[in-house]
């Protein structure tokens, strides 16, 4: 019995890049079993993710930039949510 390789995703954006997140992101999420989308500079999770159900939102207390998608890799970080 073959067991199946689970794919994961990262991601990081920003509040200016929200709507091209809105329209690409769904495309992204479908590729991968989980995506992990990093958000900074925000506070709160727009809505419209909630209809993503494999994409799991990290919302970091200090701004990583785009090394925010490799922070898995790196260790703790602190999250806010």
């Amino acid at each position: 019995m073959k067991c199946k390789q689970v794919v994961n995703g990262y991601m990081a954006s920003f509040p200016a890049r929200l709507e091209v997140l809105r329209r690409t992101l769904p495309l992204a999420a479908s590729q991968v079993d989980k995506l992990h989308l990093v958000l900074n500079e925000m506070r709160t999770i727009p809505d419209w993710l909630d209809h993503i159900k494999n994409v799991v939102v990290h919302l970091p207390i200090e701004d990583m930039k785009d090394v925010g998608k490799f922070f898995f890799l790196i260790g703790p970080v602190p999250i806010g949510s």
